[in-house]
């Protein structure tokens, strides 16, 4: 994601309300940091605790420049849409990262800032025994899905970690062809 400067807010979200094609609907999300960040930059910010609160698809909102990024996690707030709502800007250098659960809220503010840009690489971590469920679709990852099975391909879906040690064997293939050159 590339946040020049001027560029508008990225709507506060929970991803586990837009989970549905999943089974399990879970992930972990890796967010990387590209470039130095501050809050005046538009960094990604999240709501302390919102993990717990409930997930509902009415707690979607706008993503791309929403006339008030906060919204949904103010309706979504169990002490009330008027309550004060913390946020926690990720402020971190060039390499740095956070993780954060799908029902965590989280957004980024507008970038204010004059000459800074905020460029960041994000993954979704998913269990290695997730599968797509049939009651949903994605726009960006269903298109990955085959017909007539719901088997999340490794060619799209690699393993990275499994808890017996195994992970997707083009990975160990791809790091020693990097080692080499």
């Amino acid at each position: 994601i590339w946040k020049p400067p001027g560029v508008k807010a990225l709507g506060m979200h929970q991803d586990g309300a837009y989970l549905d094609y999943l089974e399990p609907a879970e992930m972990i999300t890796c967010w990387i940091a590209l470039d130095d960040t501050s809050a005046e930059a538009g960094t990604i910010s999240f709501v302390p605790g919102s993990h717990r609160w409930t997930v509902s698809a009415k707690n979607r909102g706008e993503f791309h420049a929403p006339p008030d990024w906060l919204a949904p996690a103010r309706r979504a707030n169990p002490a009330g849409e008027d309550a004060e709502l913390e946020l926690a800007p990720v402020v971190v250098r060039a390499g740095g990262a956070s993780f954060h659960h799908h029902n965590t809220f989280h957004g980024s503010g507008p970038n204010t800032a004059a000459t800074t840009h905020r460029r960041a690489l994000i993954s979704h971590l998913l269990p290695s025994t997730a599968r797509f469920s049939g009651r949903g679709v994605d726009l960006a990852y269903s298109r990955y899905r085959k017909r007539d099975t719901d088997e999340m391909d490794e060619s799209f879906f690699p393993v990275v970690w499994e808890a017996g040690g195994g992970r997707s064997a083009w990975l160990d293939e791809l790091e020693a062809a990097a080692v080499a050159s």
